[in-house]
């Protein structure tokens, strides 16, 4: 190896130079891999633009061949108002209509309408929330046009209350009054109160923005009049059934049948209270061959159990069995009672004291199909003569175990939006070919989602 001083430099100088050019390389490659990275994210965007025009397009084909006497001819809806007249040059005014009901239904459906008109029910009834408790009573000897009639300290608006126990309903001159101010007042100040609202309220039409204030107000109308229920006296004190046991094993000494007040306590409350009591029957039940099958499930919920009522310490209960339980029903409470507990040291620190049967009782409302009482555990002549507790969701059929021909259906996940009546479907097969497509292609992302993620 030669050590004239000049080659070593050269070589020191090539071997800088190789390195130099060894990063640039690193760092042009990584560089390159971040804008094929880039370029699959724009490739997929715009894929995904390509298939939401297809499924556009796909809803015109379907909107052309609509026929136009399916509609009312000569309406549109324009800004959410519905108006009349149709100029020549314009859209054709049955599709124009499709297109405004479709565009108004889905703002009426939306989140953001449906927090928008809590606010304003908040806000035109001057309570701090929106719940059953805070909803004002009418004043029937007030006018709005009274210096004692509420008002809003802002603006000395008076503030509108409804007449929630009116047997018109919704239809009442002065529940329709109130509706409509509700109304109004969204339509000139909603944007304001929510800004995210503005394309939503310019979307929905007069008709849907009623029935999504109207949809509430009933609501809140059944929440008022249970509320006002569970308030109510009922009256001093219950008769005791003759010759009836409240419920379980009437061998039982440790509960002492005594009469109490009847509970005004409200159905969330008795329910809770009756949890620990679920808990050890569910225990008892595991230990039981003769119920562990699942047909006998609806008995082992909060909604089957007996109402726990205040007793005369901290701690101690009155159980009170509701007197519409079928003879199934209070043999299995009996023979599930009578088990041990497996595991007593989680129910202590309570104290039961069996009270008279509550005679009166009806079954109560479970919007759970699970949680529903089944006929089985009724009183045949009970349910004969109240066959409406089938359809108010207090009891529902007993199903295939019981012998019936199908199970009963949960409502809640049955339930369909209402779709727009046409004599031609605008879900016809080629918009549901795209957007199917389209929702893979999106993989549970919306379009936003992934233009703001480039």
């Amino acid at each position: 190896m030669s050590n004239d001083p000049g080659a070593a430099a050269q070589r020191t100088l090539a071997v800088t130079a190789l390195r130099a050019a060894t990063q640039e390389i690193v760092e042009l490659k990584q560089k390159v891999s971040a804008l094929e990275v880039s370029i699959a994210k724009k490739d997929h965007v715009t894929g995904v633009l390509l298939h939401s025009i297809e499924l556009i397009n796909a809803r015109l084909n379907a909107l052309e061949d609509a026929p136009n006497d399916s509609f009312t001819s000569g309406t549109t809806a324009v800004g959410g108002q519905e108006q009349a007249g149709n100029q020549e040059g314009e859209e054709d005014p049955g599709k124009a209509q499709i297109r405004k009901k479709i565009a108004s239904e889905e703002a009426a459906e939306s989140r953001v309408v449906k927090t928008l008109v809590n606010k304003m029910f908040i806000h035109l009834l001057g309570i701090s929330k929106l719940e059953k408790k805070y909803l004002p009573d009418f004043p029937l000897d007030l006018d709005p046009k009274d210096e004692g009639w509420p008002k809003d300290p802002a603006t000395s608006h008076p503030y509108i209350w409804f007449d929630w126990a009116h047997p018109q309903k919704a239809d009442a001159p002065v529940n329709r009054k109130a509706i409509d101010e509700i109304l109004a007042f969204t339509r000139v100040h909603g944007s304001d109160e929510a800004p995210l609202a503005k394309q939503h309220l310019d979307a929905i039409l007069n008709s849907d923005l009623r029935q999504r204030i109207t949809i509430k107000f009933n609501n809140l109308r059944l929440g008022y009049l249970t509320h006002q229920k569970e308030q109510m006296s009922l009256g001093d004190l219950d008769e005791v059934a003759d010759g009836e046991a409240a419920e379980g094993n009437e061998d039982n000494d440790d509960l002492v049948i005594i009469v109490k007040p009847k509970s005004h306590l409200k159905r969330n409350t008795l329910e809770s209270r009756a949890g620990k009591w679920l808990q050890q029957r569910e225990r008892k039940r595991a230990k039981c061959e003769l119920y562990t099958d699942a047909k006998y499930d609806a008995a082992f919920t909060t909604t089957a159990m007996s109402d726990h009522e205040d007793g005369d310490t901290a701690g101690q209960f009155i159980v009170r069995a509701p007197g519409w339980r079928s003879d199934e029903a209070k043999e299995l409470y009996r023979i599930i009672d009578a088990v041990v507990d497996p595991n007593p040291e989680k129910d202590s620190g309570y104290t039961r004291i069996r009270g008279e049967v509550k005679a009166d009782a009806i079954p109560p409302v479970a919007h759970l199909l699970q949680k529903r009482v089944r006929m089985w555990m009724v009183q045949p002549e009970l349910l004969e003569a109240n066959p409406h507790w089938l359809e108010t969701q207090r009891v529902a059929p007993n199903g295939i175990a019981w012998g019936d021909a199908a199970d009963p259906i949960d409502e809640k996940k049955t339930r369909k939006r209402r779709k727009i009546q046409t004599s031609t479907s605008l879900e016809s097969n080629e918009v549901k070919t795209k957007k199917t497509k389209l929702e893979e292609v999106l993989g549970g992302k919306t379009l936003q989602d992934l233009l703001d993620g480039q």
